[in-house]
């Protein structure tokens, strides 16, 4: 991931910080895997204007097309957690609010994306 480093440049900071006497402590988010929605997968400008402006856009072939393409591609624009994560296989889904998606919570992102005969990124879309 492309933030790692930052994690690791602030713990060498306060390692020394201690080193050096200062009493210093910090939060650390210390779970192997982030906790958030699969719109984290999305672009950030998918999301301008809200879910509502999201939903629309996805009803677009031609926007739909460009968000799927950006969560394809690499780069240091924005954390992609889509590929940060390697592969859909590692992605997994732990909840829902809608009672028909529900069972297939614990079950990975690729998974899903075969029982519904989909791309990955298109089931993350839908």
């Amino acid at each position: 991931m492309r933030f790692a480093g930052g994690i690791l440049s602030a713990n060498w900071l306060i390692e020394k910080a201690r080193r050096d006497g200062l009493k210093i402590t910090a939060d650390m988010y210390l779970y192997p895997a982030p906790g958030t929605g699969l719109n984290a997968c999305l672009p950030p400008g998918a999301l301008d204007g809200g879910y509502e402006a999201l939903f629309k856009r996805l009803q677009d072939p031609a926007m739909r097309k460009k968000i799927a393409e950006a969560v394809r591609t690499s780069t240091t624009d924005w954390e992609n957690f889509y590929l940060a994560a390697g592969s859909p296989a590692h992605i997994l889904v732990t909840g829902f609010k809608n009672e028909k998606l529900k069972p297939l919570t614990g079950k990975s992102l690729a998974e899903v994306a075969k029982m519904r005969s989909r791309d990955p990124i298109e089931t993350i879309m839908i």
